[in-house]
């Protein structure tokens, strides 16, 4: 009996967290982010009574060189429309000190790009996103992670 209680106080903690509704990690080249190179997110919409966030988790090295990263964001809408939006995102404060969950070689900063939204139109639904930064290849940028998630309103 006392196992099975267990297994059920498990189960209810786990499930406590919003639901993740579509979720895509892409990894950058070891040599870097080139500004050519455009990371897209493509998913299907069905509910547009739901409640939503959508987050992005930047994964960068301790080494990386800037306190900032600026972002080229293009939302292409079911009906083929386009959005685009230049984002600024600090990484580090002004003196240097990382935002987010660091180790000694990394730290991931979760983004909220947009919260407690609903979608407009059923569909498919693109995020492409680049670097915009001055650099060619922008170094110690490893990750970015696009989440759809349940937002609790």
């Amino acid at each position: 009996m006392r196992i099975l209680a267990t297994i059920c106080l498990i189960v209810s903690f786990a499930s406590c967290g919003p639901e993740v509704y579509y979720e895509k990690s892409s990894s950058i080249e070891e040599l870097g982010w080139s500004y050519l190179d455009t990371l897209s997110y493509s998913l299907r919409v069905d509910d547009t009574e739901r409640l939503n966030n959508i987050h992005l988790t930047v994964e960068h090295s301790t080494e990386y060189k800037y306190q900032n990263i600026y972002f080229n964001i293009n939302t292409v809408f079911p009906d083929a429309s386009v959005k685009t939006e230049r984002l600024s995102v600090d990484l580090a404060d002004g003196k240097g000190v990382w935002y987010g969950k660091c180790n000694s070689e990394v730290c991931r900063l979760k983004i909220y790009l947009l919260e407690n939204f609903k979608f407009q139109e059923e569909g498919d639904y693109v995020f492409a996103i680049s670097q915009d930064t001055r650099e060619e290849m922008l170094e110690g940028i490893k990750t970015l992670k696009f989440e759809l998630v349940e937002s609790k309103g």
